[in-house]
């Protein structure tokens, strides 16, 4: 049973011929040397690079030390970017990351290799990543850093996987098994030839492979199911929201954390931090004896599938709202006296008057209160309407406060609404939504804080 999977990076995580190859180009050209063929410059991807200026360019170690530099300069400001993932590669890691301890073990310098792992959003799946420092000439000399820094495990719980003979003679010299990945920049029988005990066509049969090397029982179709599923849609979660924090200052390095942080996630915080730990549980070799500690429950499935459709469509303030429709409304004709009964019966405090389907003001005991105290207690009897309280009713007369917004706006920028206290400790005690926010619109629908805050 495997429990540590050594990963090469160049043509085996990441194609990252074209930076290389280009790179290479560039430093024999500033050398003197002409144009090189594709074939010829493919032969640089994974071996160290003193071994291929010296094996192919026929360089004595102090020349292929100066094309190394050049290399370098090009690669780091141009080549390194030109690093895609094989297809299906972030799948195979974060699967086999559930079971088993992963690391990077690459004859790139370490510096870039990280850099790329991070480019490419695949660095938190390895515990180790070691490259060539200057003291590691070979990748015998990688592999024996990488078990080291393991904890020099088991041999026979570890194998390399790469794409070149050099990892495999690599990985015979340390006494480990290796899997040759002939997706990669192998040449016709090389991994064979150079004594690979498993070989993988593609990154579907390396992960087919590496599942079953790794001893993990199989666990129940349903839970497997369930649990990809989790990890495909929390992916999905991370990509919104890396694009929604793009252009941001940014406060943590992961944006799921940023966004729990943030404001804009109150309605989804305590779900979506559910969900990031069993995330990680999941992620970072949280198991026993090939057993996942933790698979994700359907109601966690379904809250992470909330969340992402909170994400990706937040809601509307409207959605909470009481439809125009259904909100008690009354016109400039009705008695004063039966609109105050209806109020008392159904426990309302603010009705809002419509003339011509068109909001006219809104009418409270605020209202009755202010036209007895201008009369003097005098005026008001069982046929005075409510448009003899005129006076009183437009938005502005309140001591409460009112607002208006438009059909778009977001639950979010309502919720801040009510929660921000303004002068004298006043908060905003109901908002109207209106078609363009105006109050001269018909009502479309009216919330209080107890819509929102779930408190009245």
């Amino acid at each position: 049973m495997k429990k540590y999977f050594l990963f090469d990076l160049d043509g085996t995580l990441c194609d990252t011929g074209p930076g290389i190859t280009e790179s290479v180009q560039y430093a024999l050209a500033e050398m003197g040397w002409r144009p090189q063929k594709e074939d010829f410059l493919r032969q640089f991807v994974g071996p160290p690079l003193m071994n291929s200026f010296r094996d192919f360019c026929g360089m004595e170690e102090s020349t292929a030390a100066k094309a190394i530099k050049l290399y370098r300069e090009r690669y780091n400001a141009a080549g390194l970017y030109k690093s895609p993932l094989y297809p299906n590669i972030d799948r195979l890691l974060s699967r086999l990351s559930s079971c088993a301890t992963l690391c990077v073990a690459t004859s790139k310098r370490e510096e870039g290799a990280r850099k790329i792992l991070g480019l490419r959003g695949i660095e938190k799946y390895f515990t180790v990543v070691v490259g060539d420092d200057g003291t590691r000439p070979t990748k015998a000399h990688v592999i024996d850093k990488a078990l080291r820094d393991l904890g020099d495990p088991p041999i026979s719980e570890v194998v390399m996987i790469g794409d070149r003979s050099y990892d495999i003679e690599g990985a015979k010299y340390c006494g480990i098994e290796s899997i040759g990945a002939a997706y990669g920049y192998a040449r016709p029988g090389e991994l064979e030839s150079a004594g690979a005990e498993y070989i993988a066509e593609d990154v579907a049969s390396l992960e087919r492979l590496c599942v079953a090397l790794s001893g993990a029982k199989e666990r129940d179709r349903e839970g497997q199911d369930r649990s990809q599923l989790f990890l495909d849609l929390y992916k999905q979660v991370e990509d919104e929201l890396e694009d929604k924090f793009r252009n941001s200052r940014r406060h943590y390095s992961s944006a799921v954390y940023e966004f729990i942080k943030d404001y804009e996630s109150a309605p989804v915080r305590d779900k979506l931090d559910i969900c990031r730990h069993i995330r990680n549980l999941m992620a970072h070799s949280a198991n026993m004896d090939g057993e996942p500690v933790v698979v994700p429950s359907q109601p966690v499935v379904d809250a992470l599938r909330e969340v992402l459709d909170f994400v990706k469509k937040p809601p509307l303030a409207i959605d909470y709202a009481t439809r125009g429709d259904r909100v008690l409304k009354v016109g400039p004709n009705q008695k004063v006296l039966r609109v105050m009964e209806l109020m008392e019966k159904n426990g309302y405090s603010h009705v809002p008057v419509m003339k011509d389907d068109r909001f006219y003001g809104v009418f409270s005991s605020g209202s009755v209160m202010r036209y007895l105290l201008k009369n003097r207690g005098r005026g008001l009897n069982p046929d005075t309407t409510i448009k003899e309280l005129r006076g009183y009713l437009a938005v502005e007369e309140h001591v409460e406060n009112y607002e208006f917004v438009p059909a778009n706006a977001a639950y979010i920028y309502v919720r801040s609404r009510f929660e921000q206290v303004r002068a004298r400790n006043k908060r905003v005690s109901v908002i109207f939504i209106t078609r363009d926010g105006k109050p001269d619109q018909p009502l479309l629908g009216m919330l209080t804080p107890w819509d929102v805050l779930g408190e009245n």
